[in-house]
């Protein structure tokens, strides 16, 4: 699947922990009147080299890896209100994050105070 990376339809941010650097990509093309965002991460390990592109390229492949429609949809999507500014459209995800299955065990993510991002249970292979 190819996505424009110009005019916003996806947009980037990151995140740096102690021990992660986050790349993350996001689009709201697919279902913002649907009101959810999707979104894929890169973890960068800090005792490696970080690179902005490799990064871009990781977290677009994992927000397209799965496509709306299928059961998993929610996977990699966030609720988000189309008055959301983007600062809390950026927590939604950190607070999400950690529940994707590529996302390293020992990333906790950003809690986020005050509002509900509703759990999607799946059950693993």
């Amino acid at each position: 699947m190819s996505l424009d990376t110009c005019n916003g339809r996806v947009s980037f941010f990151y995140h740096r922990t102690n021990d992660y650097n986050v790349t993350i990509a996001y689009t709201n093309r697919y279902s913002i009147s649907e009101g959810l965002v999707r979104f894929g991460a890169a973890f960068c390990n800090s005792s490696d080299q970080f690179s902005k592109k490799v990064g871009r390229e990781i977290a677009i492949d994992r927000m397209t890896t799965i496509i709306p429609g299928d059961l998993d949809a929610m996977i990699g999507c966030v609720p988000v209100s189309q008055t959301d500014p983007r600062w809390l459209i950026h927590e939604k995800i950190l607070a999400t994050l950690p529940l994707e299955e590529y996302a390293p065990e020992n990333f906790l993510g950003v809690p986020l105070e005050g509002h509900q991002i509703p759990y999607v249970s799946f059950t693993p292979f």
